[in-house]
């Protein structure tokens, strides 16, 4: 069993690296796609996730030294199907006319082997049916693809990273994976009777797609002032020579600049609400928001959020620090708090605005079309 513990922990410890890096692709296509991420689907997601990880690393650990592989002599190909069969039965002494023999061959290694190589694959099954709702056949081919998949790494010396490789490239491993995915399909339906079905799923997103939380707001900003930040820098090495101002002061200007104007020529629609569905409209119209409104709506998120705060820092670091230098710290610390406190109540406040939207009088509408019955 420790050939079995080891890559299953080293998938624990490894997948928060991994999730992290997979969160932003994921936060991007859900919020586009459903305008929401729901704890259960996020759960499940990252669950198959996980599993790749395991079934993946069961068939690549525990890694050797390379000089030990290099020595080796035995076989590295084993294409004989069912070959485990007779394996078993010699090793047991199994006989169908002697019954007495038929315990031992249950207990066999080669056959507690097999069994581990189609379970390995059931979840597979199960999540492609349940959650992707895939075919049967579909299911068949993405089995054995992976299966073969996982038969050539071990062929290859791990893509050839080893001078020969280090483990059995079994047909039998491919019979044995691919059976299990198809059981897994076949059990689906039971296995994953006590979730919600992925109808269930997506009627949920949608339904809380037509709100805009925070997280989705945050995120579409982020894009949109990395494009910003992008297009001010690009600028500045252009006009390097000939700053009329301190390049601090051109990177805020140039920033606020390029937010505000990409806002009003785009009609609300930002490259990162356009990616997530969103749109910033005049609050009291519902049209495309004026150009005084988009100054105020990101100069008003732009100071209060990020730029004191920065601000506060870079007075609170100076060698000294007189009095007033103390005062103007803590009154710019207390406005950023003041802003993401009144951000986070509305985060569990239906309808209520965030400060910029309210004296910029604007509004942030998701765009998501509910799906048709």
């Amino acid at each position: 069993m420790q050939a079995y513990a080891e890559p299953i922990l080293f998938a624990i410890i490894t997948f928060p690296v991994v999730a992290l890096i997979f969160t932003l692709p994921y936060m991007i296509v859900q919020y586009r796609r459903h305008g929401s991420i729901p704890f259960m689907r996020t759960v499940i997601v990252y669950s198959f996730i996980f599993y790749l990880m395991c079934a993946d690393l069961l068939t690549i650990l525990p890694l050797q030294d390379i000089e030990t592989v290099r020595a080796m002599t035995q076989p590295y190909v084993q294409p004989i199907p069912f070959r485990w069969v007779a394996d078993a039965a010699r090793a047991t002494g199994f006989s169908v006319s002697q019954p007495e023999t038929w315990l031992g061959m249950l207990r066999s290694k080669d056959l507690f082997q097999f069994a581990a190589n189609v379970a390995m694959l059931v979840p597979l099954g199960i999540y492609l049916r349940y959650y992707f709702r895939w075919s049967f056949k579909k299911t068949l081919t993405a089995s054995f693809l992976l299966s073969l998949f996982f038969e050539l790494t071990q062929l290859s010396g791990l893509f050839f990273i080893y001078p020969r490789p280090y483990r059995l490239a079994d047909v039998d491993d491919l019979i044995a994976n691919t059976l299990g995915g198809c059981l897994g399909y076949a059990i689906a339906p039971v296995a994953t009777a006590f979730l919600p079905s992925r109808d269930r799923l997506d009627e949920v997103s949608d339904k809380r797609g037509k709100r805009v939380p925070l997280l989705r707001r945050a995120l579409a900003f982020l894009i949109d002032a990395t494009l910003a930040r992008m297009a001010a820098w690009l600028l500045r090495g252009a006009l390097a020579q000939s700053l009329p101002v301190s390049e601090t002061l051109y990177d805020m200007l140039a920033f606020l600049a390029f937010m505000c104007l990409m806002m009003w020529l785009m009609g609300g629609r930002t490259p990162g609400r356009r990616l997530l569905r969103l749109r910033l409209e005049d609050a009291r119209g519902g049209g495309r928001p004026k150009l005084w409104q988009c100054v105020l709506h990101v100069g008003i998120l732009y100071i209060a959020a990020f730029r004191v705060s920065t601000e506060a820092v870079r007075l609170l670091s100076a060698q000294t620090l007189p009095v007033w230098r103390l005062v103007l710290a803590v009154a710019m610390v207390s406005v950023a708090t003041a802003f993401w406190f009144a951000a986070l109540l509305r985060t569990f406040m239906r309808g209520g605005q965030l400060l910029h939207c309210r004296f910029s009088r604007t509004r942030e509408v998701s765009v998501i079309r509910a799906r048709a019955a």
